[in-house]
């Protein structure tokens, strides 16, 4: 869990860190074109991003997990990027704005293995500057991803997808900004504040 609106110094006294509240994923560091402010993680740029160390990561994430933020955009047409996600080399899950619609968030993945065909459910954001709480869980079932997403606490989409997967200890991080971080580049960005997360 992270408070976005709270930066703290690193080793080296700048205040460019984020406390993982929970213990479990490891610090976020600023990146590129990001900042902190009042209202929380701001970014700016196609090269802003925060994220962990993966050699931070203290426990296995199975397919029984969840991601959570809080953000509010403030450009509509910069797409594919995300809220959080969770990525482990070319491997990823991610809160994902408009990647594969326009206007519309979606639970991103690695070449969509666990992605839900996006439902006229999923409903439109058409204004900038509107704060959402967008929540993405996923559970095994029979074998199967099952994903569930909501937006301000209305479930706008259920589907069940094939490819469960676990990020080990160890070897995954939390990415905000881009949907992928992989060999020094990242994949999309976001344009807003990103209040909180986890």
């Amino acid at each position: 869990m992270y408070d976005f609106t709270k930066v703290s110094k690193n080793s080296n006294g700048d205040m460019n860190t984020f406390i993982d509240l929970a213990g479990k994923t490891g610090d976020v560091t600023m990146y590129g074109g990001s900042s902190a402010t009042s209202d929380g993680l701001l970014f700016s740029s196609s090269n802003g991003n925060a994220r962990s160390n993966p050699s931070d990561s203290k426990v296995d994430l199975t397919s029984n997990r969840s991601l959570v933020a809080w953000v509010t955009l403030k450009d509509l047409n910069v797409k594919a990027g995300a809220a959080i996600a969770i990525n482990s080399g070319n491997i990823f899950d991610a809160i994902d704005w408009a990647e594969r619609e326009t206007g519309k968030w979606m639970n991103g993945s690695d070449g969509y293995y666990r992605t839900c065909p996006i439902p006229t459910t999923v409903p439109v954001l058409s204004q900038t500057g509107t704060k959402q709480c967008i929540v993405i869980t996923q559970s095994l079932v029979n074998n199967k991803v099952q994903t569930k997403i909501y937006i301000d606490g209305q479930k706008v989409s259920t589907c069940q997808t094939d490819n469960p997967n676990t990020y080990k200890a160890g070897n995954w991080n939390a990415v905000i900004g881009p949907r992928l971080w992989a060999s020094n580049s990242q994949a999309g960005w976001l344009n807003g504040i990103v209040h909180s997360a986890a």
